[in-house]
């Protein structure tokens, strides 16, 4: 079920100033939960195609499979939500466009609507625009769990003020990476106490016809992800002409899509590197299975959580060279299960991957490490975790939860 609220395209902006007004109805409730949490309300920008949109369907699923009355509300809809619907998810449509990277009055009051109407338990909330809707939104006898999938380097100082806002107004936050907990402990004072650490784990299992993506047999290299500047798609392309030079047999894929996708195919032309041997495959529903087709994983961010891609990499054993950037350490051991590089330096990512390229047998002994490695996780230990998660936050007093008007941001008019 998709539902749809509101029909003017425009959104309005909020500076932070003064929440005031966006008081929720229920705020004054001090009555205390009773009984276990069943119902929550999973809280995203959007369900395009990125990490942190494929972590809650998966988890949205998982839930719903264990018996848990779930729906996720979102900005806008995307390729997850066709998943989320086959699986009896409702989702509910809350704008006419996409609210990213800012705190939205319309997306506010859509979202306090649904909040009053669905009577939800625990609201869990993902991405910025998210988390700050949510936090204004939420009454305040239901409690708020944040998941920060990011360590968020765009931020201004004024978005910077919003986030310390809605850090201290849930009372739980869930980190992907440590690096991810070190910026919050650091640079927004969040007690560690509050901080949970759970690297995100992909769900879906891996079908054994995986297609070869690069529709023939010479070593395939892939990118897979959001083509935005953090992900570091143009860094690959630049690694992947050097690489080239040395291989010319290798080809190349771009798995993933984005607002730079025409600018990247441009690079590639500019850089020399034929149609032949870089594909551009856009958003895929089964990217799981054509990164377990690849020789090699480049993970070439400048700035990441914990990229599910890198654990469907591990398990399908394709070794990943990876960025030395917020959570990938965490995820990759260099040498060990993997190769780690310089952000920034498609020099030495095309020296990594030469490398693997040119030595297959440490290639399959670093892919058959990842394997092992990611062999010790689960979807479903990530799942048992976040119900108590949920159960923790539910059975706290509304007196213990924090305020959603403590330290509040000022709106300007309009």
């Amino acid at each position: 079920m998709i539902t749809a609220t509101g029909t003017t395209s425009q959104v309005t902006r909020l500076q932070p100033r003064d929440l005031r007004g966006l008081r929720s109805p229920g705020a004054r409730n001090k009555t205390p939960a009773v009984g276990p949490p069943r119902r929550v309300l999973l809280v995203i920008d959007s369900l395009n195609g990125g990490g942190a949109e494929r972590y809650v369907a998966d988890l949205a699923i998982a839930l719903r499979s264990r018996g848990w009355d779930v729906e996720v509300a979102c900005s806008v809809a995307g390729a997850w939500a066709a998943p989320l619907r086959a699986s009896n998810v409702p989702v509910n449509v809350l704008a006419g466009s996409l609210v990213t990277r800012r705190l939205s009055l319309r997306y506010v009051r859509a979202l306090r609507r649904l909040l009053v109407q669905g009577r939800y338990d625990v609201v869990h909330a993902h991405l910025y625009a998210s988390a700050a809707a949510a936090a204004a939104a939420a009454p305040r006898n239901t409690p708020l769990v944040l998941t920060e999938h990011t360590e968020g380097p765009w931020r201004s100082w004024r978005a910077r003020a919003v986030s310390r806002w809605f850090y201290r107004r849930a009372s739980h936050i869930v980190a992907v990476s440590t690096a991810i907990r070190n910026v919050l402990v650091d640079a927004y004072h969040v007690p560690p106490a509050r901080i949970e650490v759970l690297s995100a784990i992909h769900a879906l299992p891996l079908r054994p016809d995986a297609p070869q993506p690069g529709g023939e047999r010479s070593a395939v290299v892939g990118f897979a992800g959001q083509l935005t500047p953090e992900k570091g798609a143009d860094v690959f392309l630049r690694a992947a002409s050097l690489v080239a030079r040395v291989v010319p047999e290798a080809r190349f894929v771009v798995i993933g899509d984005g607002r730079l996708r025409r600018e990247l195919e441009a690079l590639a032309g500019d850089l020399g590197l034929p149609e032949e041997s870089v594909r551009f495959l856009g958003f895929r529903d089964d990217a799981a299975d054509l990164i377990a087709g690849l020789d090699i994983l480049a993970v070439p961010s400048r700035s990441d959580g914990t990229p599910l891609v890198v654990g469907e990499a591990m398990t399908a054993g394709v070794p990943v060279v990876a960025s030395r950037v917020g959570g990938l350490p965490d995820q990759v051991t260099h040498r060990r299960t993997g190769l780690l590089v310089d952000p920034e330096d498609p020099e030495g990512l095309a020296a990594a991957l030469v490398s693997l390229l040119l030595a297959p047998d440490e290639a399959r002994q670093l892919g058959e490490a990842g394997r092992a490695y990611a062999a010790r996780f689960s979807h479903a230990a990530l799942v048992d975790r976040m119900e108590e998660v949920y159960s923790e936050a539910h059975q706290a007093p509304p007196h213990r939860r924090p305020s959603p008007l403590s330290a509040r941001p000022r709106p300007t008019s309009g």
